[in-house]
Order: structure tokens, then sequence, then C-alpha cells
């Protein structure tokens, strides 16, 4: 089968899956990274239709039209091609319901007959089931004292992602890597677990993870993304595997 032959398989394939299963928040795209299917749910969720979507690169961002972000998710579709293996990608999107938290796993369409990447396959699954709209505004600043915030601590930049990424069930190890893939500076393990030990613990009074994890959902952390990461919210997590 040939490679075109094989994607617009897949496009008819898909287009029937998301009939039966209408609630599929799914893109497929060319290795140009150029939208050539988006499910109708998920196209009702940016406000726009299929048609609207389709030869765009960038359709559910909330930077689109931003040229250097959409460089960020190029770049992560051509690691996707040239690895031709699944990865999972933290996003942040702004959907017509709110601000939402996601995990992207986008897989490599590979036709066996050829062994070509032919396109991108991406999922889209909330993590969060609250809406941020309304939550989003404070970002963890701390610096209006309304009663909602008077109990919370003053956090560093970094304490604030360590938070966010903590909230997300990242490991010490997991939060590392993923600072490191975005920034590029030289972040370990052991530097995430001081961050927990000598300094989350003593802010929110507390002697372990577990203890911390339900401290910060009580004090609403769950429902909170630092400003700092709206600008980077395409995360690739490397140490993740889809199955």
């Amino acid at each position: 089968m040939l490679d075109q032959d094989f994607l617009e398989k897949t496009l008819l394939s898909m287009a029937f899956l998301c009939q039966t299963m209408p609630k599929q928040m799914v893109t497929i795209k060319d290795i140009h990274s150029v939208i050539i299917f988006c499910s109708d749910f998920l196209a009702t969720r940016t406000g726009l239709t299929m048609d609207q979507l389709v030869g765009k690169k960038i359709g559910v961002s909330l930077y689109a039209g931003d040229e250097t972000f959409e460089k960020v998710v190029m770049t992560e579709d051509q690691t996707i091609i040239n690895s031709r293996v699944p990865k999972v990608i933290l996003k942040v999107s702004k959907f017509c319901d709110g601000l939402t938290p996601h995990l992207a796993i986008k897989t490599p369409l590979i036709n066996p007959e050829t062994n070509n990447v032919v396109g991108i396959l991406t999922q889209l699954y909330d993590f969060v089931t609250t809406n941020l709209t309304k939550n989003i505004i404070p970002k963890m600043d701390g610096h209006k004292k309304t009663d909602h915030l008077k109990n919370r601590p003053k956090l560093s930049k970094r304490e604030k992602e360590i938070i966010f990424f903590f909230m997300a069930n990242l490991s010490s190890q997991e939060i590392a890597d993923t600072i490191n893939e975005h920034e590029g500076k030289p972040l370990t393990k052991s530097t995430i677990d001081s961050v927990f030990n000598d300094q989350l613990y003593l802010k929110f009074d507390v002697y372990n993870r577990v203890a911390l994890y339900q401290k910060l959902q009580a004090l609403g952390y769950d429902q909170l993304i630092p400003k700092t990461l709206l600008s980077k919210m395409s995360v690739m997590l490397d140490v993740m595997q889809t199955y």
C-alpha cells in the first residue's frame, strides 16, 4: 500500500471511530505538522469547525498564532517522526470551557508496508476535571490577600513549578527531567528532593509527601498554575511510556 493510500485509510478509520465514540479529542497531522483531521468534539471545544482547523499547524493551543510556540510544537512533531516512538506531552490549552491542563499522546503513523512515517496521531486527555478559568487569576502569586489565599505561604518561582508538577503526580525524577527538557538547566532528582525536604515541608508544616499532597489539595493548589509555566506549557515527558 502506498503511503498516501495508507494515510487516507487511516483518516477514514479515525472519522468512523469519532462517529461511534463522539467525545474523542483527536487530530491527525501530516509529516509537515499540518492538521489534516480533527474530531468534531475537539473542534467544538476550540470554538472552531473542523474545516477551520484543517490546514493549520496549531489549532488548540493557548498560543495559536504565536510563531515561537508554533516552532515548539513543530519540534515536538519532528521528535516523534525521527524517534518513531509515541511521546506524552503535558500541555495547557484554552478551550471554550476554560483553561485546561491535559496530556497529549502523540503517536507516529507508520505504514507497515513501506516502514515510512506518514503522519502523527494526537490524542488529548484532560487530567484536571475542574475548570481553571476562575482559579487561574491568582496564578500562585499570592499578591492578593483574600481569605482564600491568606493561608498560602510565599513561594519561589521554582517551588511553584515543582508544586504544579507534583500535583500532576510526577515523581522527583520526572519533575527534574521535565524542567531539564524545557529549560536546559542541570537539575537533578536530589535537587528536587531537597526542595521538598528543606523548603516545602517546612512552609506547609508537614513531614512527608502524602501529607504535603493533602495539604496542597486542601489549599487549592490542584486548581492553580504558575504564570511562569503559561509561556512554556508544552513539555515532553520522556520518562512516561504509552501502552
